[in-house]
């Protein structure tokens, strides 16, 4: 996003101090057999979405992997 000129306090201005950003790679959501795509919305142009490639959803142990691989920037108040 800070290649487009976003930064963690344009989205924290946007959603408010109830919300969190955390960081994890595309890669890091590939190990996991997701997939990932960008998912623009009107209001969010920057919005992108993970998804299960392999089921209707994540596994538990996937989730808490990916969780591990997370990085917090902001957490929520």
């Amino acid at each position: 996003m800070s290649d487009r000129g976003i930064s963690v306090q344009d989205l924290m201005n946007r959603w408010g101090s109830g919300y969190g950003v955390v960081s994890i790679t595309a890669s890091d959501a590939r190990s996991e057999d997701q997939g990932v795509v960008r998912w623009p919305t009107e209001s969010d142009p920057e919005h992108a979405m993970i998804f299960c490639l392999n089921g209707p959803k994540k596994s538990g142990g996937q989730s808490k992997r990916l969780a591990r691989k997370s990085v917090v920037v902001v957490a929520p108040a």
